[in-house]
């Protein structure tokens, strides 16, 4: 019984010892003024047909952005040094620093091969890719690995703890090797830092898997603790792993399982105060600032009412003005009966709906749906621009409103699409819209519409902008008198 957690324990003091050793890639030095990263997207990738080509990164309150390389060029709006992660099985992981541009390939096995613009003889961007084909994934996905099955016994769960451990030895181990190919000691640090996020996840996920075994002698919540302990002494790294790490220790302790449904309002609050008493510095401001994030998401309610402390207890300036770009879009503007309010890039600026499609009559008018969370929305995007491209002379024009719900994430999508604030707008309260309601718009995107010359919806559910029937219908329309 005594050497249950040894394993784990050896982890936690190497990495806590480890600490004072490094050099430290300060929190305090991010800006808050989003800059961002570009991507170059090489021909191959872009005519590779059976390739998965969607990856994805993290904002600094965990709010996930999916990225598809089907366009010449993508930027990535971020402030700070993220993960761009692929979506495919090994979840594969790439370094992203703001002002990077990053030149992306593909070989002739389908791997991507990520290379940077500014100085070609970086090899952080390949750094983790290396330490993932040798030891497997750093980030856990389904189905889980072995090392997280059911132990049959309290020795058997110890052995378990050995496996990671041992793993995690041998990744540090790695990545000593490598690192005389770095120039950067920061960035040995971030990646050691990693590690032992993805060791603790694991650990976590041991115990997350055999609650019961662990309950049934009292070892759960002591083995908890001393991984939070260990979570909160490490540097505080604004990127996907370290999130995880330490939402997955509240959630253990507050709901008795990682992976637990949406929360109530009460499961929320009890999250929120574990966080504020377990959690210190940076850490515990992400906390409360995720767990607010995630109350704004699924109730939809004013902030102060329900977590009225919440901007006198963080301290970090950049997450509480994160939070405060949360806030839902609402009906505060005073609208007539039907009355339809769209948003510009500056949210300041609002437009009537139907004055901005009156102002085209005339002109075939084709309007694109979507979201910064829809996929299929996503792919389509470069065929919508081509078309436009194509019928910028004639007498077309195009629409793209999105029904996100919150600004921050359409106003990243826009940056990251180069769209056009010309013609490209966000519904105001889409849940309330009539519009969207009346056409089902809010049940499923994308979806396409056309409206004729004389200003009469023609096509509710148009053809999509990758579909060659589109083009018949532009030139049958404007033939029309």
């Amino acid at each position: 019984m005594k050497t249950i957690g040894t394993y784990i324990y050896a982890i936690i003091l190497f990495c806590n010892s480890e600490k004072l050793k490094q050099c430290e890639i300060s929190p305090s030095n991010y800006s808050q003024k989003v800059t961002g990263a570009v991507l170059q997207i090489s021909e191959k990738v872009l005519n590779a047909k059976n390739n998965i080509s969607m990856f994805y990164y993290h904002d600094s309150i965990a709010d996930g952005f999916p990225v598809i390389l089907n366009e010449h060029e993508i930027i990535l709006p971020i402030n700070s040094i993220t993960f761009l992660i692929h979506a495919d099985s090994m979840q594969k992981l790439y370094p992203i620093k703001p002002g990077d541009t990053i030149l992306v390939d593909i070989n002739q096995s389908g791997e991507y091969l990520f290379s940077s613009k500014n100085f070609p003889e970086k090899n952080e961007l390949n750094f983790f890719e290396k330490i993932v084909d040798l030891t497997g994934n750093l980030h856990t996905v389904i189905p889980r690995s072995k090392l997280y099955n059911k132990a049959n016994s309290i020795p058997d769960f110890g052995l378990k703890e050995k496996e990671i451990a041992a793993l995690f030895f041998r990744r540090l181990a790695i990545i000593d090797s490598l690192s005389s190919t770095i120039s950067d000691p920061g960035f040995i640090t971030l990646a050691k830092d990693l590690v032992h996020d993805s060791a603790l996840e694991d650990s976590l996920l041991l115990i997350n898997n055999n609650l019961d075994l662990l309950n049934k002698f009292n070892l759960k919540e002591n083995r908890i603790l001393n991984i939070a302990k260990s979570a909160d002494q490490s540097n505080f790294y604004s990127n996907f792993f370290h999130y995880k790490t330490l939402i997955s220790v509240i959630k253990l302790l507050a709901t008795g399982h990682i992976y637990a449904e949406d929360p109530s309002l009460s499961v929320l609050k009890n999250e929120y105060r574990i966080s504020d008493t377990l959690f210190t510095g940076l850490n515990r401001d992400f906390l409360l600032s995720y767990f607010v994030k995630t109350f704004l998401t699924s109730f939809n309610q004013p902030l102060q009412k329900y977590f009225p402390s919440f901007f006198s207890n963080c301290k970090n300036e950049n997450f509480k003005s994160l939070i405060s770009k949360k806030k839902p879009i609402k009906s505060g503007l005073k609208l007539s009966p039907g009355e339809e309010i769209v948003l510009g890039y500056n949210s300041e600026n609002h437009y009537k709906f139907d004055s901005l499609i009156a102002a085209h009559r005339g002109n075939i008018i084709y309007l694109d749906f979507w979201a910064s969370w829809c996929y299929p929305c996503l792919i389509e995007m470069p065929f919508s621009k081509e078309l436009e491209e194509k019928y910028k002379d004639k007498r077309v024009s195009f629409f793209y409103f999105s029904v996100d719900e919150f600004f921050d994430k359409w106003q990243k999508a826009f940056m990251s699409k180069k769209m056009n604030s010309k013609n490209s707008f966000l519904f105001y309260n889409p849940a309330k819209s009539q519009f969207l309601k009346k056409y089902k718009i809010n049940l499923v995107i994308p979806r396409y519409m056309i409206i004729d010359k004389k200003g009469q919806i023609r096509y509710p559910d148009a053809p999509r902008p990758s579909d060659p029937k589109i083009q018949a219908i532009f030139e049958s329309l404007l033939t029309e008198q």
